[in-house]
This record gives structure tokens, sequence and C-alpha cells, in this order.
């Protein structure tokens, strides 16, 4: 089993890093952060402010877009040009969704990871990574998850933690999408999916967890923000959370593609 789960990943893996629409998705990326940030380079900012204005603004949901372009419309293009049933009488079914479903997380955490890392690598050259004096941005660090990495200057350690927490929630968002472009298979409708997605989550997140921060998906994918006080614990929180919405909307696909395939 875990032999062609591993050789259904090869094949999905090389689809996905020699197709455009990966790479694309982190140039559009990087256009886009510099497009957000403009209007700060006006001021003597740090690469720490400009990061958390970019994902506090309403245009970083474009990011959800990008994070799902390379991987989400996967079932939707099999299904369009019955790929599928090629693949499956390789192996099966199940071996066939869970590489899909293991590629869609992978890409969109490696699209927000490279994209954030490649930025803040490219802003550090011009501006300092922190502002260090008098109400500058180490005034309430240690409220963030591993602020304690900004305040000893191992600022690539932090951005890649907080890349990949990022990727995560990116990474549910694209399953979502992944669902609903088995349900209508249309690459527009599949690729809006997870801007609505992000929306709903922020609404369920005010509704149900206004007054208890850990059912808060807003706060817990949040770096200026640990559940506990432990930077450990705040992010395998966020982490675990990732991974049982992984494994539901997993088996939400799972179902779909299966009651597809045999009608």
């Amino acid at each position: 089993m875990i032999k062609r789960i591993l050789s259904y990943l090869k094949t999905d893996l090389y689809r996905l890093l020699t197709s455009s629409n990966l790479w694309l998705s982190i140039l559009g990326i990087q256009v886009l952060l510099f497009i957000i940030s403009y209007s700060e380079f006006q001021y003597t900012v740090s690469v720490f402010y400009i990061i958390g204005a970019i994902f506090y603004g309403l245009p970083s949901v474009l990011f959800y877009i990008f994070c799902a372009l390379p991987y989400a419309c996967s079932f939707c293009e099999d299904i369009e040009f019955r790929f599928q049933y090629l693949m499956v009488s390789r192996g099966s079914i199940r071996e066939y969704i869970f590489s899909k479903i293991i590629t869609i997380v992978l890409s969109s955490c490696f699209v927000m990871v490279i994209s954030i890392m490649l930025y803040i690598s490219t802003l550090s050259f011009f501006i300092p990574w922190i502002d260090k004096g008098m109400g500058g941005d180490l005034t309430n660090i240690e409220f963030f998850k591993f602020g304690f990495l900004v305040e000893n200057g191992q600022h690539i350690f932090f951005y890649f933690l907080y890349s990949m927490e990022k990727g995560l929630m990116k990474g549910i968002l694209s399953l979502l999408a992944a669902f609903f472009s088995i349900c209508l298979p249309n690459k527009l409708l599949t690729l809006s999916i997870p801007v609505m997605g992000a929306y709903f989550i922020y609404t369920l997140g005010v509704a149900l967890g206004n007054n208890n921060p850990m059912m808060n998906l807003h706060y817990i994918f949040s770096f200026n923000y640990k559940i506990f006080s432990s930077d450990i614990l705040s992010f395998l929180y966020s982490a675990g959370i990732s991974f049982a919405c992984y494994i539901m909307i997993s088996i939400a696909i799972f179902i779909k593609v299966r009651r597809r395939y045999y009608d």
C-alpha cells in the first residue's frame, strides 16, 4: 500500500512541480505583497511592521486564491479529462485520493512559505528587520508566537514558522476548494471557494469564539496571539486544528469521489 501511495505521490508531485500554476502563484503573491506594502515605504518601517500590516489588511485574502491555484483544481481537471479512471486503475481509489490530498496541502504550504521567505529576504536588503526604538516592534513582542526569536535576531526562523502556520490554514481552504470542485467541476468557482471559506471562518470564529479564543480560528492562526502561554503549545494547537480539518474534509472528498467514480 505504501509503495502505491508513494507512486501516486511521485506522479502528483511531478505534475505539481512542472505546472506553471505553481510558479505563477509564487510570482503572483510576490507582486501582490509589494503592491499592498507600497504605501508603507513612505515611512521609516521595518520588515516586521510591513508583514504585520499586510496580513492585517483585507487584500491579503487574495493569497488564498494563489495558494489554491497550483493543485486545488486537480480533481476538477481529472474529471474533465476522465483521467481519474486511468489513475485509479493503477492502484486504488483510496490511494489516489490520499495522494491528491497530501499534494494539495503541501502545495499550499510550499507557496506560502517560499513567497514569504523570498519577500522578507528582499525587504531586509532595504529596511531593518525590526524597529528597536521607543514604541517600536518589540513593545508587545511577548504576545507573539515565538516572539523571542525576533528579540534574539533569529528572523529567518521566525518567518519560516510564521509562513508555515499561514500555509497550514491555506491548506484547509485549498482542500475545501478541492471538495467543491468535485461537486461542481468549475475552475473559476473552485478558486473562489477559498475567499468565501475565509470569510465564513472569520464569521464563525466571531460567533463561536468571541469569548473563547480556543474556538476562534482567526485567533488560532494569528501569529500575534498565543492561545497558551507556551509558544510551542500554541503552534502545535494550530497545527492540530489544521490536521483535524484536513481529516474531516478528506473524508468528505473520499465519499464524494467514490460516489462519482462508481456512479
